[in-house]
């Protein structure tokens, strides 16, 4: 349906018999190019020239890899203008979920730090054939030119979301422990972020967390 558009269509298929099967189907389409790749370990910056613009990308994901996919793709997000994506249900809640609820994490963060993300709309097991065991939900995802708040370091927020999504249930001064000197004044450098040490992860922003990324950076913290 995308080639029938008349729009450039690249896609990629891991599976060598479907991978021949498709080449055969679309031989005859000037618009349609099939490449036998992993997604997982494909160069998207090799299609850069071949795109005219920045790339769309609309997948059914497999599901075991889905999220490891999800973002392989933001690591070429200045390709990419706009993603159409399928998931699990429950993966799909976790990636849009808002601060406060237990679906809200790490899965939450990064791709709502790089995009405007929605859900699209879901779909029943009977959508699909073989009907899978689960329900299953498109994304839109839209994606931004930098990051939607400011972050100097993502290496240092990645760090710092992972020690507190580690420990969810902990107080955020206990779950980030780790990331600081013994001889660190915490108490301050959450004032001076202006964050509320006792809050646990699931409770903080976005841009409270790139706050306070930022402030553990500004500290010197390696």
């Amino acid at each position: 349906m995308l080639a029938e558009t008349g729009c450039r269509v690249i896609a990629l298929e891991v599976d060598r018999d479907l991978f021949s099967k498709l080449r055969e189907i679309f031989s005859s389409s000037d618009n349609v190019e099939i490449i036998g790749a992993d997604a997982l370990k494909f160069d998207f910056s090799t299609l850069e020239s071949k795109s005219g613009g920045r790339l769309k990308i609309v997948a059914n994901l497999p599901y075991n890899v889905a999220t490891a996919i999800l973002f392989r793709l933001f690591e070429y997000r200045h390709l990419i203008g706009k993603m159409v994506l399928m998931f699990q249900l429950e993966v799909a809640k976790r990636i849009v979920a808002l601060p406060g609820g237990r679906d809200y994490g790490a899965l939450s963060i990064f791709p709502q730090l790089y995009s405007h993300v929605s859900l699209a709309f879901k779909l029943p097991p009977g959508a699909f054939f073989p009907a899978p065991k689960v329900f299953s939900a498109v994304l839109l995802f839209e994606i931004t030119e930098s990051p939607r708040y400011d972050v100097k370091d993502l290496n240092m927020l990645e760090r710092l979301i992972k020690a507190a999504f580690s420990q969810r249930r902990k107080k955020l001064s206990n779950s980030v422990k780790g990331l600081l000197p013994k001889d660190a004044d915490a108490g301050a450098l959450f004032a001076g972020a202006g964050i509320d040490a006792s809050k646990r992860p699931e409770e903080l922003t976005i841009e409270a967390f790139c706050r306070l990324s930022n402030a553990l950076q500004m500290d010197g913290i390696a």
